[in-house]
């Protein structure tokens, strides 16, 4: 016979096991209710390759969708009569074009401004082993840098032509990084100076006559920026540049309206003292994140509140990779180059919230195929819509209600 005592604690237990199984059960409802209604995989076709994803751009009207090694870019227009997204065109290299005679590249970055496109097509030479075929060791191409930006405006006229950019140097490298800074465009460029070695600058260029107006080069020509124009992001105030050659830890340069530059000086991990700051950078009117990476690919990245008296402490998150920030939202996604598929559900993709100084983990989202990461996840926030691509899918998901801890369905996209 149970003593009266011995029954009291079963009966706690059991409660206990109930609320921990209503918890559990809670979860799965959630991630399930928020699937079936919340999620949206965009549509993908046989001819996607595994880096469709590998830029992203979104506003109100339209999504791009960059897919380097099919040498295109994909566009999705919003139907307000049906309320979805439709894929609705692909652009491709103009025909007498170095990328499109290399036949990749074009589409490694974007950026939207209202209905006007900036592609950023960007190669670099492939070692023979990459591809042993007849045409690709008969293409004299494919064994140097190429890079080039273009504009292009969307709309109902699908003849709009593909312009352009003009680099004030011939053998100026751009294509890389490109991003909206005072509604004008601003792309990182560089010129090789000696083997393995370039300079970098950021030009500033009207949107309309897609003249160049301003060239911002580094404050310290002494010290070693060497990638001073890979890694951008701007808004209407303000234009954040990576640079891992900015110290011995790296760091960022934030350029105001006026050109003024102050230095972002990194935090050292004592953890992992191989990471440098630069790799990768994120800005709003609220914050500044600045990514760290090391070989391989571990990271994190680093949030500073910007205020009007005095810059916060920053906070450090152990996770890093491509950065898109919005308010005080940030989302990284990961870095990584392992390099070999796990069965396990790695984490891809993490939403943070900065308040009051202190990270808030709003969600950690994995995806339910096995994750591959020789080709890098990235993701950009848009308004309430997080549009996220990993391994040749891309989805959108809402940020409303997003579980902390969420995987996306493989049944939402076909699987390659």
């Amino acid at each position: 016979m149970l003593k009266e005592s011995d029954k009291k604690v079963f009966k706690i237990l059991k409660i206990f096991v109930c609320i921990i199984c209503l918890i559990i059960l809670t979860r799965i409802l959630q991630n399930l209710i928020y699937s079936a209604s919340l999620v949206t995989c965009l549509e993908s076709k046989p001819g996607d390759t595994y880096n469709f994803g590998n830029a992203l751009a979104i506003n109100d009207n339209y999504i791009a969708i960059g897919d380097p090694e099919a040498n295109r870019v994909t566009i999705y227009s919003y139907d307000d009569l049906k309320g979805n997204w439709s894929r609705t065109r692909e652009i491709y290299p103009p025909k007498n074009s170095v990328i499109n005679k290399v036949g990749n590249g074009f589409g490694y970055s974007l950026a939207l401004n209202q209905n006007q496109l900036i592609i950023g097509a960007y190669s670099e030479p492939k070692p023979s082993y990459f591809d042993d075929s007849d045409e690709m060791q008969n293409n004299e191409f494919a064994n140097n840098y190429h890079g080039a930006v273009y504009s292009l405006l969307l709309g109902k006229d699908s003849d709009n032509p593909l312009k352009e950019i003009a680099m004030p140097q011939p053998k100026m490298l751009a294509g890389y990084a490109v991003t909206m800074f005072n509604n004008k465009i601003a792309l990182g460029t560089g010129t090789e100076i000696a083997f393995n070695t370039r300079t970098g600058q950021i030009l500033i260029v009207n949107p309309t006559t897609l003249q160049i107006e301003t060239t911002i080069s580094p404050p310290n020509s002494e010290k070693k920026f060497a990638d001073f124009d890979l890694v951008i992001d701007g808004n209407n105030k303000s234009l954040l540049i990576g640079s891992r050659g900015l110290s011995q830890r790296g760091g960022a340069l934030l350029v105001d309206q006026a050109g003024k530059i102050e230095e972002i000086s990194s935090v050292r991990d004592p953890i992992h003292l191989s990471l440098i700051a630069g790799s990768s950078v994120a800005l709003t009117n609220d914050l500044i994140a600045v990514g760290s990476s090391a070989y391989g690919g571990d990271g994190n990245t680093m949030l500073l509140r910007r205020t009007m008296k005095k810059r916060s402490l920053p906070e450090v998150i152990p996770f890093g990779g491509s950065l898109d920030a919005t308010g005080s939202y940030v989302l990284v996604s990961t870095g990584k180059e392992i390099g070999m598929p796990t069965l396990t559900f790695q984490l891809i993709h993490m939403l943070v919230k900065l308040e009051h100084n202190r990270v808030k983990i709003v969600s950690k989202i994995r995806w339910q195929w096995n994750p591959d990461f020789k080709f890098k996840a990235k993701g950009i926030i848009h308004n309430d819509q997080l549009l996220l691509s990993h391994k040749g899918k891309a989805v959108l998901l809402s940020m409303k209600y997003l579980p902390r801890n969420y995987v996306i369905n493989r049944s939402f996209c076909k699987v390659k």
